[in-house]
């Protein structure tokens, strides 16, 4: 015990002696581990205070990646919605995008696909079409400046052009950054208001017209530079209720011109049948590319002008190819008969002109103008044979002219010439009857006025008379005669004493709820409910000629309380001064 105690003391006295004499060594030491010790503590803390880091920005990224993708199943979800019903979205198009020219199936082309047609070849890239007209159609809304500074961060714009990316990028038409960026500039960064316009213009591109839906609310359109009221309410008298010229969206017109200015009409129709709104610069659009196809419709200035409407559906009727109406002319004259006293003679448009002094203002009913026109044509210096000269000399005679509508649409014309449209577009069985009421004309100055003469505009007339008896029609399964009336389905109103100044309405029906609609492009409300002021400014008037039983047409007629009651109500609505929000029932 006494051996190791000393050896231990001596140990340690050993140490101690040594510690004295290596000291400052040893402080030495000490310090260099004691910042060891502190360089380690940070590095690790560091480290520590990295990976942290680290994990909440991955954390973040995550939760980013998942927002994103919500915020992306939820603008496709909620585009789904806007969608109507019959939209058509081709599953097999990533396959074509790369094809010089594709056409569309014939199940397609023929069948009514969930409510959609489209016959329509393409002849570029659906690609290419959509980077040309990009810069064309998204614009800045109602026209005003969209561009207006919204402060969204660079992260929120990022996800903004990501999830439009990825909506074209899945209907097949991609666009890169810089475009996507400029879209939602001018769009004030509206994701769903471009991918809309994006979708709308992808379907009129691809030759898609959408079906008439009756539960919406049309929104119309606006008036661009207050000069294109002729154009607005032509296409709301023409599309908005009926499809009886939707076949002019479908043909396959000849230049790029004629192609670029029937994608703006299906846009156009499109929209209006949506419930969508259709801004001025929209139809600014429609107007160049009206120019660019022959129309006239601006000054020495280059400044757009009011045109004539009836003018315009001329012009797109022949541009387009709309089939012929035959009417047979029939003269009778004191000479001999002539084979060119029957002949027949083909219009896309009827101008009547209205009977009596154009000074005088006592009104006058469709029916006599229709009388007139048809019935009551003096024709003078036609040249026969005189039927008591046996030396048979030609003479001139005057003659009376009658006219009688052929039922049918016809392919040709009195000269030979052919149109391309095809006859499942234009059935016989929806033959509309366009009608220009002569409201105009020059006095001895050869300034224009108008006649202020009332017209009486009927739902409908008992049309039988004024059709050709020898135009072989089908039977009633009774053997009797099918019968002819006209039934109205849209007008366009005229405001202003001459057809290229003043102001345009149109007006449509819709025959299930027996209601009319008004589309007034200077009047921002919605569609107004109204029996309007068709017999002062009627203008443009559609009928649509409806084969009937006898039975009907004269039930009809009664129901409708006599025709001359009509007029009589529709004439105490305008002496009320009642012109907005009225119905004649």
């Amino acid at each position: 015990m006494f051996l190791r105690r000393f050896f231990t003391f001596s140990w340690i006295g050993k140490a101690k002696a040594a510690v004295e004499a290596n000291k400052e060594l040893f402080i030495i030491f000490g310090g260099l581990i004691s910042g060891v010790t502190v360089v380690c503590t940070f590095v690790i803390g560091n480290n520590w205070k990295l990976k942290n880091e680290i994990d909440v920005l991955k954390e973040r990224q995550e939760k980013e990646k998942v927002r994103h993708e919500g915020l992306r199943n939820e603008i496709l979800a909620k585009l789904e919605e806007l969608r109507d019903v019959n939209h058509v979205y081709n599953a097999n198009w990533g396959a074509i995008l790369n094809k010089d020219e594709v056409v569309i199936p014939k199940a397609v082309s023929e069948l009514n696909v969930e409510g959609r047609v489209s016959p329509i070849k393409r002849t570029r890239s659906p690609v290419s079409r959509i980077k040309d007209s990009i810069s064309n159609y998204f614009f800045p809304n109602s026209g005003k400046d969209s561009t207006q500074l919204v402060e969204f961060t660079v992260t929120e714009q990022e996800s903004k052009i990501d999830q439009l990316r990825t909506y074209l990028e899945e209907l097949g038409h991609p666009l890169d950054t810089l475009q996507l960026e400029n879209l939602l500039k001018k769009n004030s960064w509206n994701v769903m208001e471009v991918a809309d316009y994006c979708t709308d213009l992808i379907e009129a591109e691809d030759g898609l017209v959408s079906d008439i839906q009756k539960d919406i609310i049309m929104l119309g359109a606006e008036n661009d530079r207050f000069t294109s009221c002729y154009i607005d309410s032509l296409m709301f008298a023409m599309f908005a209720r009926t499809r009886s010229f939707d076949g002019l969206l479908f043909i396959q017109p000849e230049g790029i011109n004629a192609r670029s200015l029937q994608t703006n009409l299906r846009l156009f129709v499109n929209r209006l049948r949506q419930g969508k709104y259709i801004s001025a610069y929209m139809v600014k659009q429609l107007r160049e590319c009206l120019f660019d196809c022959g129309w006239i419709g601006k000054d020495e200035n280059e400044k757009p002008t009011q045109e004539d409407a009836s003018e315009l559906f001329l012009f797109l009727s022949c541009l387009y190819e709309l089939p012929y109406l035959p009417l047979g002319i029939h003269l009778f004259h004191g000479g001999t008969k002539d084979p060119n006293d029957e002949r027949v003679i083909t219009e896309r448009l009827i101008q009547v002109a209205i009977p009596g002094d154009p000074l005088d203002e006592a009104p006058v009913s469709l029916e006599e103008v229709l009388i007139t026109h048809f019935h009551d044509n003096i024709v003078s210096g036609i040249k026969r044979f005189s039927a008591d000269d046996n030396e048979q000399t030609e003479i001139p005679v005057s003659a009376w002219q009658v006219l009688k509508l052929l039922p049918f649409y016809s392919a040709s014309n009195e000269q030979g010439e052919r149109t391309n449209a095809i006859e499942s577009h234009f059935p016989t069985n929806n033959l509309i009857l366009p009608l220009v009421l002569k409201r105009y004309g020059y006095n001895d100055k050869m300034q224009p006025f108008r006649i202020k003469k009332k017209i009486y505009i009927p739902p409908s007339v008992n049309f039988n008379s004024f059709v050709s008896s020898d135009a072989a029609d089908e039977q009633c399964h009774c053997g009797v005669d099918i019968q002819y009336r006209l039934k109205l389905r849209s007008v366009v109103c005229h405001y202003g004493d001459t057809p290229t100044h003043g102001h345009y309405k149109g007006y449509t029906l819709d025959d299930e709820q027996d209601r009319w609609y008004r589309l007034d492009d200077l009047d921002g409300e919605h569609m107004t409910l109204l029996f309007s002021e068709f017999s002062r400014h009627g203008y443009l008037l559609f009928y649509e000629l409806q084969r009937l039983h006898p039975g009907i047409v004269e039930e009809e007629l009664a129901i409708e309380h006599d025709y001359y009651v009509a007029q009589n109500l529709q004439l105490v609505e305008f002496l009320d001064g009642k012109n907005n929000q009225c119905t004649v029932q």
